[in-house]
């Protein structure tokens, strides 16, 4: 049988129960990492770059440079598309007269919008109004 012996360095690096240990403790912060007074500056500059380009922004669009930017506005009165009539044919059948310009489409919508139809109304016809 072979015996184990520890080496001297083993035993001091080992701690020992119920005694102190003589490396030092590890240093924690005790102090904020940002002072309130360089917060509050952060807020403050934020807030001001904020307003600063909602303030452009809003310059831009009252000069009208933004208009090509607005995809989403709503479509007013002036607008080239207009619904001239409205028809429900059946429970899930719905009959519409667009207007576009100068040209008027009957646009039926069936299924829940599932199937839609458009045709053109005001379509010249073969052979109208032409004499060969």
């Amino acid at each position: 049988m072979s015996t184990f012996a520890l080496s001297p360095a083993a035993t001091v690096a080992a701690p020992v129960p119920g005694t102190t240990s003589a490396q030092p403790v590890i240093p924690y912060r005790t102090t904020a990492p940002v002072s309130t007074g360089g917060f509050v500056a952060a807020l403050a500059i934020t807030a001001l770059v904020l307003a600063a380009l909602v303030g452009c922004v809003a310059y831009a669009r009252r000069r009208g440079w933004l208009l090509g930017v607005d995809a989403g506005k709503r479509t007013g009165p002036g607008t080239d598309i207009e619904v001239r009539a409205t028809r429900r044919v059946s429970m899930t059948t719905t009959a519409y007269i667009v207007a576009y310009r100068e040209h008027e489409y009957l646009v039926v919508e069936s299924g829940r919008g599932y199937v839609t139809t458009v045709s053109p109304l005001n379509a010249p016809r073969v052979g109208q109004g032409k004499t060969p």
